[in-house]
């Protein structure tokens, strides 16, 4: 089997996973949430479908069990972080066996403020091609979509993930469709003042200048 049909195999089963998981889910079949959870279904897949259709319908063990599956994957993913060395690779490498980067993996989790924070202290950074070469397991969405799509895009536009790269944050932002920037609760002209400012800080640094007051 070539490495492109394994590719395909593979995000046939996350896609038929993660429908199956949501229809468990909407029906209140605890045991068969259970089992495919067991089976390497993923909680988060489908932007979290599962728990919400469960809560909607008020499936309440079924959530209980979800909610509980998603701490766990996210305490596992935290402590696998922390083990890290190599954070800049780590995180751009397949995270187990889920055909996702870790990078992507913190982003469907709703945990990329945290991890953009790691990057920040390790002396890692953003580029354009992370947003648009990293997907989901399906490939449909990359990763600038899929922090749109779950309202994480400011953490995309920390601007020292840009150091020194201005444009391509610029760029970014240029990418984000104009009928959703309203809802994004993004200013981008204020991350543009923060850039200027960590730059003016930064170019001044060991002089006593702080910034200047807004």
């Amino acid at each position: 089997m070539t490495g492109d049909e394994n590719s395909r195999k593979n995000a046939m089963f996350h896609r038929d996973m993660d429908d199956a998981l949501s229809t468990a889910a909407f029906a209140g079949h605890l045991e068969a949430v259970k089992t495919l959870l067991e089976q390497g279904a993923d909680p988060f897949g489908r932007n979290g479908a599962a728990l919400n259709l469960a809560l909607f319908d008020g499936h309440h063990e079924v959530a209980a069990l979800l909610q509980e599956a998603i701490g766990a994957e996210k305490a596992a993913f935290f402590a696998d972080m922390a083990a890290q060395a190599d954070i800049k690779n780590w995180l751009r490498q397949e995270y187990g066996d889920t055909d996702e980067v870790a990078l992507v993996r913190a982003c469907k989790m709703g945990c990329l403020g945290k991890v953009t924070e790691k990057m920040i202290a390790a002396g890692d950074r953003l580029t354009l091609r992370d947003l648009s070469q990293f997907r989901e397991h399906e490939g449909r969405r990359d990763l600038l979509d899929l922090a749109v799509g779950s309202l994480q895009l400011q953490h995309i536009l920390k601007p020292a993930l840009w150091r020194g790269r201005l444009e391509e944050m610029q760029a970014v932002w240029q990418k984000v469709p104009e009928d959703g920037k309203e809802f994004l609760g993004v200013d981008f002209a204020v991350v543009q003042a923060a850039y200027h400012q960590m730059t003016l800080k930064e170019k001044h640094k060991g002089t006593g200048f702080k910034g200047f007051k807004p």
